[in-house]
């Protein structure tokens, strides 16, 4: 996923779910084994630009994700699975 700085993507979603396996395939529904996937944000989301990105002038800056709609929580056991599309 290449993302533009200070550009808005029309419609993002970002979903989570468990998964038993050690290797994943490219299926993201088909890598969650372990109850379901959960959709956890679907909407508009605009990068910042470059300068206002956490902490400022540092290469190990980072900005804010949407805010997730929707409480997921980690059963602590399996592997994460995280899809961002």
């Amino acid at each position: 996923m290449c993302i533009l700085f200070a550009a808005t993507y029309p419609e993002v979603i970002i979903g989570m779910g468990h998964s038993s396996l050690t290797s994943l395939g490219a299926d993201y529904e088909a890598n969650i084994n372990v109850g379901s996937s959960q959709q956890l944000y679907s909407g508009q989301y605009t990068v910042p630009q470059a300068k206002n990105i956490n902490p400022p002038g540092l290469d190990t800056g980072y900005w804010d994700w949407p805010k997730f709609a929707t409480v997921f929580e980690w059963n602590g056991v399996n592997n994460l699975v995280f899809d961002a599309a």
